[in-house]
Parts: C-alpha cells; structure tokens; sequence
C-alpha cells in the first residue's frame, strides 16, 4: 500500500481521482491531509503510516513561491524515512487542471485556452479562479472547498498532463513504481 501526505482537501480529491486514473485505489486511512506546509509534520504523517502497513509514503507539496530545489533541500535536513519520496508540484497543484483544458472545459461546458506551458503560469490559482469567474461570475469565485478539484480531476487525461507536467511525470512514477 502506498500513503499520501497531502497540503489541503483539494490536494486529497484529486490524488485520489488521479490516483484512480493510474489503476491505485486509495483507501482511507492512505491518504492524509496535513493543512498546511510544515515537512515536519509531513514527517510526523509519514512515519504513522509507514508503521500502520505502508511500504512508502509520497509526499505531495506545491512548490508555491518556493526556488527550484529548495524544498528538496529541507527535506533532506527534516530526514524523512527512506520509504518517503516526495513529489513538488511545479506551482501548485492547479497546473495540472491548467494542463487538460479538455477536461477542465468539459466541467465548465465552456471552451477553455490551451496552456502549451503551464507550468511556467506564475500563479496557476489565479487564473483557474479567474475562468471560473467568467463562467460562474466574480461572486461565486473558485473551489478551495467545494468538489471541482475532485470533478476536474475525474476528468483529466493522465497523457496530457503528464506530456506537459514533469512534475507530473514524478508523481506518476512514484506511484506506479
């Protein structure tokens, strides 16, 4: 069995979508939230679940505003077991809906943009919030605890994301290996 630590629910509704995508089911107690960005609570999760069965543990993080390598570097320093990989979204995990505009205008029933690059979008969260906002209005806003991560992600095509996401591709490899 393979264990998630994840940031938020909107991280754990498309983990487990994706994750279904990819042939893994999750069960409960594989997935944990851990709300908020501390690696060393990340570590915390990460050994509980290791001692109740998990043969490894992936860490999922956005790489936010963070340089590139630097939360490799303190998880190195916060020593995680050897089982834990962990996986940086390049941005954050809104890059990969950005990736299958397919998918995403499928959900919206609206033609969305191709982003041939989205990983180089500067603040992913943004710009999903401001399509949603042409779709839905500026009032209703985005998804932070609603479903549409999780319906988004029922949605994606794991080809597309993974043809224009390495970091995509990383977290497709931890978890098939």
């Amino acid at each position: 069995m393979i264990g998630f630590v994840v940031e938020d629910n909107a991280h754990e509704k498309s983990v487990i979508e994706l994750a279904k995508k990819m042939g893994f089911q999750t069960p409960g107690k594989s997935i944990t939230v851990m709300n908020g960005n501390k690696l060393r609570k990340a570590r915390k999760y990460a050994q509980i679940m290791l001692s109740q069965g998990c043969a490894k543990v992936i860490v999922l993080k956005d790489m936010d505003e963070n340089r590139p390598g630097e939360l490799e570097k303190r998880f190195q320093e916060v020593q995680f077991p050897p089982q834990t990989r962990l996986v940086v979204i390049t941005r954050e995990i809104e890059t990969w809906f950005l990736a299958d505009e397919e998918a995403l205008g499928k959900y919206l029933r609206i033609r969305v943009k191709a982003f041939p690059q989205p990983e180089g979008i500067s603040n992913p969260k943004e710009r999903l919030n401001h399509i949603f906002q042409d779709v839905r209005g500026k009032s209703s806003g985005y998804y932070e605890a609603g479903m549409d991560p999780a319906e988004i992600a029922k949605r994606l095509c794991v080809r597309t994301i993974e043809e224009k996401c390495p970091s995509f591709r990383k977290f497709k490899e931890e978890v098939q290996n």
